[in-house]
């Protein structure tokens, strides 16, 4: 697989601080560097997005399952993003996603072969990640709810028939409200910061797998980086 490498004085690790200004065996100034970067990408537009109400609700989705899909690599290792990891990082960290749907729901997977849907993390991976990623906009069986209309839930299948198959049967439809869910994932990527920054021993792993997602992602090799 063809890989890529940066020229260390002409590339930005981020605004102002040069590749070459990176002290690459210091573990704790990587993540810094990486905790500097995903936070201008993925957590102050959302904040901003947040602040905005309600009416930004489908950029706020979007942004938040980047979010997720990103850390969900650097969470379990992982060098390029597929479904699994998405879901098995979502089981870990944000556990209410694994719970079963009242009722499965049908689709297509991308084979053309029939398949269904049958937790929370299953629909926010196919319905909103990928339907927003991909198709640009989310699946009828999806929608985007907000200002506490779960009452407290960051998501739930909605008690009236808004959707039906084409063949006429019913279709659960699934709300998702993203000013709950985004702050819940961003809890999780300060958690995880702290964890790599922490010299606990038990934590040993966790920053291995960091590193093999970050050498893939950004071109450094961190095999003798230490905190």
């Amino acid at each position: 697989m063809v890989g890529y490498r940066p020229e260390r004085k002409h590339r930005y690790i981020y605004q102002g601080k040069l590749y070459e200004d990176i002290a690459w065996n210091d573990l704790a100034e990587v993540i810094e560097a990486f905790h500097w970067k995903i936070n201008e990408w993925y957590i102050v537009p959302p904040d901003g997005i947040l602040k905005a109400g309600f009416d930004q609700a489908f950029s706020l989705m979007a942004l938040t399952c980047m979010l997720i899909d990103t850390l969900s690599q650097y969470y379990l290792g992982k060098t390029r993003s597929t479904q699994k990891t998405f879901k098995d990082f979502l089981k870990e960290t944000i556990p209410p996603f694994d719970t079963q749907l009242p009722q499965p729901i049908e689709y297509t997977n991308p084979r053309g072969n029939p398949a269904q849907l049958e937790t929370y993390a299953d629909v926010l991976y196919v319905g909103f990640r990928c339907g927003i990623l991909h198709e640009c906009h989310i699946p009828l069986y999806g929608g985007l709810t907000g200002q506490d209309q779960l009452r407290g839930k960051m998501f739930d299948v909605d008690p009236d028939i808004c959707t039906k198959y084409d063949d006429g049967r019913d279709c659960p439809t699934v709300r998702m409200d993203p000013t709950l869910i985004y702050p819940a994932v961003k809890t999780v990527f300060g958690q995880y910061i702290n964890d790599l920054l922490t010299t606990d021993p038990n934590f040993d792993s966790r920053r291995e797998l960091f590193k093999t997602k970050f050498s893939a992602s950004f071109g450094e090799d961190l095999t003798n980086s230490k905190l």
